[in-house]
């Protein structure tokens, strides 16, 4: 006779230890625009993990009520582009919900957070001139004001060029709108003309440039005094237009 061959028993949890089960749902999730069209989704980690470590989150989006996309993250947070609504502006609608992933499988979704499509930014407008003044022929103070269309995206800064006879000659970038240009030599016997312009910039690109404005200075022949020293010709200039 042989002997009967044994039947492994199955292996059984220990007594006690409870089994991992899909996690609780992900809580607080916000959402956060940062321009040309990208949205960024946040959230709290679920208070229960089901008895085993979160692997991954999953946020989903969908745009008027269709699956959209997805992003899988292992932190709380997640950033999705491609905002282009298919139909008329303002009439488009995103949803996002995001559950959690462990070892058991994928949790309960988070309740869902909507909004209407995010317009994507563009370059800001064109600032308009308030004044051009001067103290002395060195210097020479710009005021400006902001574009009435930021472009949907903050502006960073303000760049002022100035030209001279037709020829880039220098830059002022302002975070204000005012800036004062120094270094207004005239250099030449005759006129001489600056030009400004200024243009916006945020976090798309520089916007298109202002309406220019001109500075023409005169200045005459240079001259010998009775020790035969170089005596600087006579300047005055024509501020602004």
């Amino acid at each position: 006779e042989t002997p009967e061959e044994e039947t492994p028993e199955e292996e059984t949890p220990e007594e006690g230890t409870p089994m991992a089960t899909i996690s609780g749902p992900p809580t607080d999730v916000t959402k956060t625009s940062i321009g040309a069209g990208q949205v960024t989704v946040e959230w709290t980690a679920p208070t229960d993990d089901g008895g085993s470590p979160i692997i991954s989150y999953t946020v989903t989006r969908r745009l008027n009520g269709v699956f959209d996309s997805t992003c899988v993250q292992t932190a709380t947070s997640c950033t999705l582009i491609g905002h282009s609504p298919p139909t008329s502006p303002g009439t488009n609608t995103y949803t996002y919900t995001v559950f959690a992933t462990n070892s058991v499988g994928d949790g309960a979704s988070s309740s869902a957070i909507t909004h209407l499509e995010e317009t994507a930014a563009a370059v800001p407008g064109i600032p308009t001139w308030v004044s051009a003044t001067s103290a002395d022929i060195p210097t020479y103070t710009l005021t400006w004001a902001a574009p009435t269309d930021d472009g949907g995206s903050p502006i960073i800064s303000y760049t002022v060029t100035r030209t001279l006879n037709g020829a880039f000659d220098s830059t002022c970038v302002q975070t204000n709108t005012s800036c004062t240009m120094t270094g207004h030599s005239v250099p030449g016997v005759g006129n001489n003309t600056y030009t400004y312009t200024v243009f916006a910039t945020n976090s798309v690109g520089d916007g298109l440039p202002s309406a220019a404005v001109t500075r023409v200075c005169f200045r005459g022949p240079d001259s010998l005094d009775q020790n035969n020293n170089v005596v600087p010709g006579p300047s005055v200039c024509n501020d602004g237009n």
